[in-house]
């Protein structure tokens, strides 16, 4: 099937009107992110890369599909992040009852039937683990654009490593690597980057083939000291939206030639 943003919105609110009817449910309320960017295929519902809970929520409920937010955000969510046809409760920014107002609206969406949510509140249930689990199988259009996420995070590692000169820190090297990454669209989530110098310790590669043991400095560097010449590696983890993130690594493998500028990056 040939999914476009439109279609793949309207499979995921029949999927939840179905665990409404299974679980005998009035309302489905989203207040995490990423379940936000899971119902409006890809939207960001937050301009903070650490929040948990962003500035807007899906609410579904068996005859309607809202997105919950204030005045403050909604024009911009709006035009730049979410599309399809949903219904908008648009709420005051300043309104100081801004919360239980919109506790009253979600109450009465759901009719007087009990409401599930990711993130459950005072008088509503978890989300069941079983219907959790179904969102984890990834649509045809999710796997494109994690596929997507994970060729540019590669260019932008691959770039920041052969602009490696022997004089920049690591910190010099995590940025570059960061830079790259923003420069495609993607948030830098978390950056690490090493020198061959740091303590080694036991680490496990994995391949596309079998797991192989391999040796490399510690397992989560933090970038800190300079790279001098030899080895290096730029770990990164990266999103384009709180839906579709993944995590990667590149190796910079130097010597004397890496002093005048010849490094290879793999």
């Amino acid at each position: 099937m040939n999914w476009n943003i439109e279609l793949e919105i309207a499979h995921k609110v029949a999927q939840m009107r179905g665990w409404l009817e299974r679980e005998r449910a009035g309302a489905l309320r989203l207040r995490g992110v990423d379940w936000f960017a899971w119902a409006t295929a890809g939207a960001s519902g937050s301009p903070s890369q650490a929040a948990e809970f962003g500035c807007a929520e899906v609410l579904v409920t068996r005859d309607a599909a809202y997105i919950l937010t204030d005045e403050a955000e909604a024009q911009r969510l709006r035009h730049e992040e979410v599309r399809g046809s949903w219904t908008w409760q648009v709420s005051p920014w300043m309104q100081p009852r801004l919360a239980e107002l919109r506790e009253h609206f979600v109450q009465h969406a759901a009719g007087g039937w009990p409401v599930l949510s990711d993130r459950p509140g005072l008088h509503e249930r978890s989300l069941p683990a079983v219907l959790r689990e179904e969102r984890l199988p990834l649509l045809a259009a999710e796997q494109a654009r994690y596929r997507e996420v994970g060729r540019l995070a590669a260019a932008a590692a691959s770039e920041a490593l052969r602009a490696a000169r022997p004089e920049w820190s690591e910190q010099d090297l995590a940025g570059a690597c960061a830079r790259a990454l923003w420069a495609r669209g993607l948030q830098s989530v978390y950056v690490l980057a090493a020198r061959a110098a740091r303590p080694v310790a036991a680490g496990r590669a994995r391949l596309a083939g079998p797991v192989r043991t391999a040796l490399w400095p510690v397992r989560q560097p933090q970038p800190s000291t300079p790279l001098r010449h030899g080895a290096g590696r730029c770990q990164r983890c990266r999103r384009r939206h709180p839906g579709a993130g993944s995590g990667g690594a590149r190796r910079l493998r130097g010597g004397p030639c890496a002093e005048h500028g010849v490094s290879r990056a793999r």
